[in-house]
């Protein structure tokens, strides 16, 4: 079940990683650490959107993927209640027929 703390969670670590992420730069001298960069403000909002549009999209495939799960599970239980009625169905023919034959065995020893 998709809760706000999941949500929020998955943000700060998605905010994280990008934040981690754009923090170094890998040249052939080595690494490079971009500090100065880092705390702009147009750096901090462009992390920021996206990581909304990364968060959006990953509630709407929760949100999907609960829906297909939640159908798949009423199918499930659809096909498990026909499969009793069937079978309770067939249990009655069968007594139905056990006993028209017992009855008609019974008719016969009174000739």
């Amino acid at each position: 079940m998709l809760t706000k703390k999941k949500i929020a969670m998955c943000f700060a670590v998605l905010f994280i990683h990008i934040t981690l992420l754009d923090l170094f730069l890998l040249t052939r001298r080595g690494p490079r650490f971009l500090w100065a960069e880092s705390f702009e403000l147009k750096t901090f909002s462009v992390h920021l959107g996206i990581t909304l549009i990364s968060c959006f999209v990953l509630v709407g495939l929760w949100m999907v993927n609960e829906k297909r799960m939640l159908s798949k599970q009423k199918t499930s239980r659809k096909q498990a209640e026909n499969k009793q009625k069937t079978s309770r169905k067939q249990a009655e023919n069968k007594r139905k027929i056990t006993n028209l034959t017992n009855n008609d065995n019974d008719k016969s020893h009174e000739f």
